[in-house]
């Protein structure tokens, strides 16, 4: 039987009992989930992944370059990566937002 220094006066007893009950249980229980690996995309999904990355990788050589009006070597000697390419890219819409932002602040009040 629980004593009374067992639960505080707000407390009944039986949550008193639910408590440790349930406090065994929890200290079995591990503390965080072990990670699990990623799981291995579908073989159709990744056929597909592989499709769509082999018609970029020709899309993004030829037009790019032919679109600007030079060379697939011209472009990669300028941008090294198509990552390189992709955060110049980047940068540069971010530099557009921000200028954006500091004309549409001087016109329009801020919403409260």
């Amino acid at each position: 039987m629980t004593s009374h220094a067992d639960f505080d006066k707000t407390e009944s007893v039986s949550e008193c009992l639910d408590n440790r009950r349930l406090s065994l249980v929890t200290s079995f229980l591990p503390t965080k989930r072990p990670k699990l690996p990623p799981r291995k995309p579908r073989t159709d999904a990744q056929r597909n992944r592989q499709r769509i990355l082999e018609v970029a990788r020709e899309a993004f050589t030829r037009y790019i370059a032919k679109d600007a009006g030079v060379g697939a070597g011209t472009l990669y000697r300028r941008f090294g990566t198509r990552d390189a390419l992709l955060e110049a890219v980047y940068h540069i819409e971010v530099e557009k937002l921000a200028e954006a932002e500091g004309e549409l602040s001087g016109e329009i009040a801020p919403v409260i």
